[in-house]
């Protein structure tokens, strides 16, 4: 074998001791290097390669016939004979023999039986199998091999099954005409075969090599001299094995010379890219001096926003994921959609952009009013699923007619979905949601949308293969594919001239830059370290010549110093890490800052562990503007239910009542209060209008009426098919209902006859008209009259307690009242006001109360207000006439400090009345 290792120094970057390195057939001739490999760690530094190779070439006015640059695992290329299984392939083929394989070899690998998995489960267990075999198929091992070292310290039944499974799984790759990948691998490792063998082969400063890219290479050099250069000096000789790579007991051992003052702690991600950037911008270094290193993804967010908005734009030679493209986002909605056509996953769909466009343009109406019925129906009629919904929108026309055609629009593409191809489902999905969207090429943006569209297109159609329709993979199971497939694919933006580079950890040691800013210098991303894996923890990994956490530890070690040392005459390197996540999890300094002599020691623990740095010191929430209410003409008619609003806010009430804005919980899955009482008090009229009930002595005929009459009233709301949420209040209201049912019988032994019911009353006050509906009145024998207003909140108060509260001082005087001595405030007008509506139609003043319905049955009945009389009645009138006149003439300010139930806390940072600009405020 002609391996010969040599040592470039690092007293430059690397980048630039190997262009210099391959300077030699410059001459008088066209330089032609195309006879030589050049191995590199990573595509980054290969494309960085070129780059100085060209720019050398330009510089000295000569073309250059470049050398061919490539990965160690491109040295592992398939060099023919059979496909070779995808992933997508592989998933298929792992979650059919999982499903499958005899229940004893199931449960030996895990310890669980196989029922009631789902098509999930099965995935995620066959990306467990995969994720093993690729990495015991980075050493050539296979899970047999495994087995071998590894039965004596793990349960050996389990890595027998592994094993067995393994066999079967290759069996099933061989019988559908395709080679496993990682046996694919192995036999070019061991055998490779290029069109052209090269002259030589230089591998150039790859300290992490894929090992079964060295059975290649040693291939490679019983042919021809492969040389291997290190980025270090020679006199760390001892540090590095034959192939380059770091040697953890050495680099374990070795002292970093990393100074404290080039260590900065930071709080969390965002303080990170804040002071990162803050140090850039004032040292006004231009941007091919720089680079950031990005080991901690959680910073990228945040330090792309501090460098735009310091006008610094950036670049990720890794690429940018489409996960979070539109169009991916809305496939995946889609999908969820298809998989389960909950109203959840209707309500997702609904509320992507796009698809909400094209909804409204369906529906011929605006998309926040599209929005607006969906949510309203969804709080009215529950519906737990698609079909819910649309069930939903016949039931409720004055929402279904707004609804109905944007959800005929949806029902159509799951049908096309169903019928169609794979590819033709998806595609002709993108296609009616983006219908008559123009694309202009020359915007960046839209060249992303076509690079997405493009990838879209590519990945679906690998979908409709023979092979899925082979092995039965339904659309839905491909959909699932297809989801986890999106959130992996990138694209590739053109780089800005000015920008900076932000670059992963393991690419930064080929960036030039010669000053380098590394954030997210944490245990377990610098070095990176897998931690509880399920098949492979570290120990085991170690007794199989893996690439284990001392190995990564050694790696990541010599990478720190050299990126440190070659900027050491002609650079700077910064460090940055954070206390926690943008979580808030804590995290801890990487265990590389520890490499340093023990005196220097207790100083670079108090840097660790200090203070936190900041670019900018927090500043207290304060508002930076405030909310502008409408102004828009006062009602002329009010409900009489409504006055308790301006009692306890009027501001509140101006929101309410004037503007008409509420609250619309779109996730509901039971009946809140008002719906529940409303269901009560239908069953309620409907034994008042029933001649043959409301007379009735017959308490289980009695209950069995007003159980119905609930039940018909859920279904005409709700469907018949109800949620398990909705049955469980079905099942309380049959409760309340029966112990209502017992309380109407014994009054009417009593004496009480209901004479009206839902009975509307009405009159004007101060201009305005105001309206009611009052639940019941009764006739007693004697010829007394009772005005009930039926209650279904737990609150057990009496009537008087609901009306009247303590008066404050500062209330003006149409809104106080004596009551048995004492000068009480209104709280509530509405049973003063219905006793004093009546009085002439009735021929006199009737008693009042409440019948309760609360969840405690044993408390179910009537409450009568005993000592409402006539001043208090006046008292009532007085205070209506006092909040018509205050609405008529705009007076909804100021805003009360605290009410009990208040819909709109979400508006207001502190005190309501600071955070409203209120013209006629005083």
């Amino acid at each position: 074998m002609t391996v010969h290792r040599h040592f470039l120094g690092w007293d430059k970057p690397v980048l630039h001791l190997c262009a210099d390195l391959l300077k030699w057939k410059v001459g008088d001739q066209i330089p032609d290097l195309r006879d030589l490999w050049v191995v590199v760690p990573t595509r980054h530094a290969g494309r960085r390669l070129r780059e100085a190779l060209a720019a050398r070439a330009a510089s000295s006015g000569q073309a250059l016939l470049p050398p061919r640059v490539l990965t160690p695992e491109q040295l592992l290329a398939n060099a023919g004979g059979l496909p070779v299984a995808d992933r997508y392939q592989m998933q298929v083929l792992w979650v059919q023999l999982l499903r499958q394989v005899p229940d004893p070899l199931f449960e030996a690998v895990f310890s669980t039986a196989r029922e009631d998995r789902d098509f999930g489960w099965f995935l995620s267990a066959a990306n467990g199998f995969i994720a093993l075999q690729d990495a015991l198929g980075e050493n050539g091992l296979t899970v047999g091999d495994a087995q071998n070292t590894l039965a004596e310290m793990d349960k050996p039944e389990r890595w027998a099954g592994l094993a067995a499974m393994e066999e079967l799984y290759l069996g099933r790759v061989a019988g559908e005409g395709l080679q496993d990948r990682n046996r694919a691998r192995l036999e070019s490792a061991k055998a490779p075969s290029p069109a052209v063998l090269p002259r030589r082969i230089l591998v150039a400063a790859v300290p992490d090599p894929v090992p079964l890219a060295l059975q290649a290479l040693e291939w490679f050099a019983a042919r021809l001299p492969v040389d291997v250069y290190v980025h270090a000096p020679s006199s760390l000789k001892d540090g590095f094995d034959e192939w380059g790579r770091p040697l953890s007991g050495f680099w374990k051992q070795r002292l970093l010379p990393i100074e404290d003052e080039s260590i900065y702690l930071c709080a969390a991600p965002a303080d990170q890219a804040r002071l990162v950037a803050h140090r850039m911008t004032s040292a006004a270094l231009p941007a091919s001096d720089v680079a950031f290193g990005v080991p901690d993804s959680q910073v990228v967010p945040f330090l792309e926003s501090e460098l735009e908005q310091a006008g610094v734009p950036t670049y990720n030679p890794s690429g940018q994921s489409l996960a979070n493209h539109a169009f991916v986002h809305l496939l995946g909605l889609f999908g969820q959609f298809i998989l389960e056509p909950t109203f959840d996953n209707v309500s997702a769909l609904a509320r992507h952009p796009d698809w909400l466009v094209r909804g409204a343009r369906e529906s011929g109406v605006g998309t926040e009013a599209l929005l607006v019925a969906l949510d309203r129906l969804q709080a009215e009629a529950l519906p737990a699923s698609f079909h819910d919904l649309q069930a939903g929108a016949l039931r409720l026309p004055r929402l279904g007619n707004i609804l109905r055609p944007a959800l005929d629009w949806l029902q159509q593409q799951q049908d096309a979905f169903e019928s169609e191809t794979f590819a033709a489902g998806v595609l002709g999905f993108l296609a009616s949601v983006y219908e008559g969207r123009d694309v202009n090429r020359l915007i960046p943006e839209q060249r992303v949308l076509v690079s997405a569209a493009s990838e879209i297109s590519s990945l679906s159609q690998r979908f409709d293969q023979p092979f899925y329709d082979h092995l039965e993979v339904t659309a839905a199971e491909r959909m699932t594919l297809f989801g986890m497939a999106l959130g992996s694919l990138s694209f590739y933006p053109e780089r800005p001239g000015t920008a900076v580079d932000l670059v992963g950890w393991l690419e930064l040691h080929w960036d030039d830059a010669p000053f380098m800013a590394i954030t997210g210098m944490n245990e377990s991303k610098v070095p990176d370290s897998i931690v509880g894996h399920p098949f492979l923890p570290d120990s085991a990994r170690s007794a199989l010549g893996l690439k284990d956490n001392a190995g990564r530890a050694a790696r990541d070690a010599y990478l720190l110093e050299a990126l440190h040392a070659s900027r050491k005459t002609d650079g700077e390197l910064q460090l940055f890490l954070g206390k926690t996540s943008s979580d808030g999890d804590p995290l801890k300094p990487s265990r590389l800052l520890f490499h340093c002599d023990d005196g220097q020691l207790p100083a670079r623990a108090k840097t660790l562990f200090g203070e936190a740095k900041a670019a900018q010191e927090t500043v207290p929430r304060s508002l930076t503007w405030q909310l502008q209410p409408e102004e828009v003409v006062s009602p002329d008619s009010l409900s009489i239910t409504s006055l308790r609003g301006y009692l306890a806010c009027p501001f509140r009430f101006y929101l309410s009542y004037v503007l008409g804005m509420g609250t619309v919980d779109d996730r509901r899955e039971e009946m809140d209060p008002m719906q529940f009482g409303s269901c009560v008090h239908a069953a309620l009229e409907a034994y008042a209008a029933s001649p043959g009930m409301r007379d009735s002595t017959n308490v289980p005929g009695s209950i069995e009426f007003l159980q119905n009459e609930a039940e018909g009233w859920m279904a005409r709301r709700f469907g018949k098919s109800l949620s398990a949420a909705l049955l469980i209040q079905r099942e309380a209201m049959h409760q309340r209902l029966g112990a209502a049912a017992f309380h109407l019988v014994e009054q009417r032994r009593q004496g009480w006859s209901i004479v009206h019911w839902e009975l509307p009353v009405e009159a004007v006050v101060e201009g305005v008209t105001l309206r009611g509906k009052v639940d019941r009145v009764d006739r007693h024998d004697s010829g007394r009259y009772r005005i009930l207003d039926y209650k279904t909140s737990d609150q057990d108060k009496s009537p008087a307690e609901v009306h009247l509260r303590r008066a404050m001082g500062d209330e003006p005087d149409w809104m106080l009242v004596a009551s048995d001595g004492v000068v009480n405030r209104w709280n509530d007008l509405q049973l003063p006001l219905y006793v004093w509506l009546l009085k002439e139609k009735l021929g006199q003043t009737a008693l009042s109360g409440y019948f309760h319905l609360p969840k405690a049955v044993t408390q179910t009945g009537v409450s009568e207000w005993e000592g409402l009389g006539e001043a208090q009645l006046e008292a009532a009138v007085a205070c209506a006439a006092g909040i018509c006149r205050a609405v008529k003439d705009g007076l909804f300010w100021p805003p009360a400090e605290k009410v009990k139930f208040d819909d709109f806390q979400h508006l207001f940072f502190g005190r309501a009345a600071d955070c409203v600009q209120w013209e006629g405020e005083s």
